[in-house]
């Protein structure tokens, strides 16, 4: 059984999905279409213990007082080479950035920058996994699922707490 929970945030209401072991989706409820699609239609809305301790730690660091977050999750799909990248994208340090070519490097494979850009985009753990620092060759800010408004707000936070 999956439970639903909300928290409002400075870029509106951020969905966090757990399985009741491990956190499975984080996204940004009033971007999605019908703000939460992302969810399974047999979730439970409401907190769980893990539910809690990930809105915790997500609200503290959107207020710049957390720059680790360490509650359980896991993936609930994507393919070996999206989950590849996604695992590269938690070794990018708070208030860095990386390159699509850097982060395609660093699974291996140096030509898929573009197929990083994909796996980027079908990120299902927003924030935990870190894909907005993930910046174009030229540092310029390239896509992000929440919008690159949120992008370049999470990314000035960052900095300006590292």
């Amino acid at each position: 059984m999956h439970h639903l929970h909300h928290i409002p945030t400075p870029f509106g209401r951020l969905g966090i999905l757990g399985d009741g072991l491990a956190v499975t989706r984080i996204f940004f409820a009033d971007r999605e279409p019908d703000g939460a699609s992302a969810a399974p239609e047999d979730a439970v809305v409401g907190e769980t213990p893990l539910l809690r301790e990930a809105a915790a730690q997500l609200s503290a660091y959107l207020e710049g007082r957390l720059m680790t977050l360490d509650f359980p999750f896991s993936f609930p799909g994507g393919t070996p080479f999206q989950q590849q990248v996604w695992n590269v994208l938690l070794s990018i340090p708070y208030g860095e950035t990386r390159s699509y070519k850097e982060v395609a490097a660093l699974t291996g494979h140096p030509g898929a920058f573009r197929a990083v850009g994909q796996a980027c985009n079908k990120n299902p753990l927003a924030l935990r996994v870190p894909c907005h620092r993930v910046v174009g060759a030229d540092h310029r800010l390239t896509g992000y699922a929440g919008g690159l408004d949120i992008k370049a707000a999470l990314l000035e936070m960052e900095r300006g707490r590292n």
